[in-house]
């Protein structure tokens, strides 16, 4: 192939795989999954009602209604893993503490929703 000729099929090749390139970035960015971030306050402060905060390093700290809650988390994906919870162990009548309870949680729809050992869903916590 004559040199003048293999410039444009080099520049065409270099310009089809730049396109790959950028559509490949932008799926990975704008085609995900729409995880969110697990990082901010979730449920409801209202007297005998949980809620938590989970801060940017995974640390969680909150109440089940009655008791509460402080521990160190993970996230791995779309799942925050609780850690141990450190908990005071005040009886309260009439709360249902189900949040002291918690294996792991997702976001969806802007919500938190809570699972427990066995995976089965225990609770949500409403977003922001």
């Amino acid at each position: 192939m004559p040199r003048d000729r293999a410039v444009p099929v080099i520049a065409r090749r270099q310009a089809r795989m730049l396109a790959a390139a950028a559509a490949l970035a932008l799926c990975l960015t704008g085609c995900s999954s729409g995880e969110e971030s697990f990082s901010g306050a979730w449920g409801s402060t209202d007297s005998g009602q949980p809620n938590l905060t989970i801060d940017d390093d995974s640390s969680f700290s909150g109440t089940d209604g009655c008791n509460r809650l402080n521990g160190q988390g993970t996230i791995s994906g779309e799942t925050f893993t609780f850690g141990h919870f450190v908990s005071t162990m005040k009886a309260c009548e009439g709360v249902d503490t189900w949040l002291s309870k918690a294996a792991t949680a997702k976001v969806v729809d802007g919500d938190l929703v809570v699972y427990g050992e066995n995976d089965e869903k225990i609770g949500t916590l409403a977003g922001d």
